[in-house]
């Protein structure tokens, strides 16, 4: 069974491809067909018993594709009256640039379950390709990403309506397309914590811990001596902290219920090595 839905996502990975070279295609064809955003998802779960384990195998593949036009003008004002009037000075535009990411994700996780005990332990692989354009130079500039992130997770059922749980994950956050000079945000995260669950009440208190090897920083339309979307490496951070969380919905009648939701968060972040940045 799990071989089968193997076999019929590695089709489906074949045909993304194909169908990611005719993308290509059609743009080269014809400037009337603009795509923003595109996701094309697949998603096949499987289960199995082997012994007293319980096994739910799940098999994903995501293919992402999206683009951004920019075209930043610069305007001033002047103060006149207790109103802002255009001073009426052509100036430069601040960026011109086309910029596209291409992305194929392949996700495999396992739910392992076992008495009060249930174990989840997984892993993505992801490839990004990216480019950029800047329409002022005329300069082109491409690059690629990859990135295996694994995690690990467990629960312990103490009661009925008690558990306890914790796991650790790989994050990552690419760095923009095209060959920014950043590099890309990965971090190892940690939870912990405690879930309530009833029928009509659910709360939860999560400690977590995230050590970041890079943290990015990005330039803004309002920042001064640098392009719009100019990144630069922020260095290592570690953040901590704890979340509250609480669920209710009670009934007021046959047609009619109350629902309300609590949530709180504390952080505290530290800068682990020295940064010293041109942007504002």
């Amino acid at each position: 069974m799990f071989c089968k839905h193997l076999v019929n996502t590695l089709m489906l990975i074949m045909s993304l491809r194909a169908y990611k070279i005719a993308l290509k295609m059609v743009w080269l064809l014809t400037s009337q067909i603009t795509l923003v955003n595109m996701v094309q998802k697949v998603y096949s779960s499987t289960l199995l018993s082997i012994g007293s384990f319980e096994h739910v195998l799940d098999l994903g593949v995501r293919y992402h594709q999206d683009y951004v036009n920019r075209n930043h003008q610069q305007k001033s004002y002047l103060m006149t009256g207790a109103s802002l009037v255009a001073d009426g000075i052509d100036r430069p535009a601040k960026v011109i640039n086309y910029a596209r990411s291409d992305a194929l994700a392949i996700y495999l996780s396992d739910k392992i379950s076992k008495g009060d005990w249930t174990f989840t332990a997984g892993v993505r692989h992801e490839d990004i390709a990216g480019q950029l354009h800047n329409k002022q130079t005329g300069s082109k500039y491409y690059n690629n990403q990859y990135v295996f992130a694994p995690d690990l997770g467990v629960h312990r059922k103490i009661t009925d309506n008690i558990g306890i749980l914790a796991g650790v994950y790989v994050g990552f956050s690419p760095a923009g397309p095209g060959n920014s000079g950043a590099e890309a945000e990965e971090s190892i995260n940690f939870e912990y914590g405690f879930r309530y669950e009833a029928e009509q009440l659910s709360a939860e208190v999560i400690g977590f811990y995230s050590d970041y090897d890079n943290l990015i920083g990005r330039c803004r339309a309002s920042d001064a001596n640098c392009d719009v979307g100019e990144e630069f490496n922020g260095g290592q951070v570690e953040i901590g902290g704890i979340e509250l969380n609480a669920q209710a919905q009670l009934p007021l009648n046959d047609a009619l219920d109350f629902n309300s939701q609590l949530s709180f968060t504390y952080t505290e972040t530290a800068f682990q090595t020295d940064l010293l940045s041109g942007f504002s």
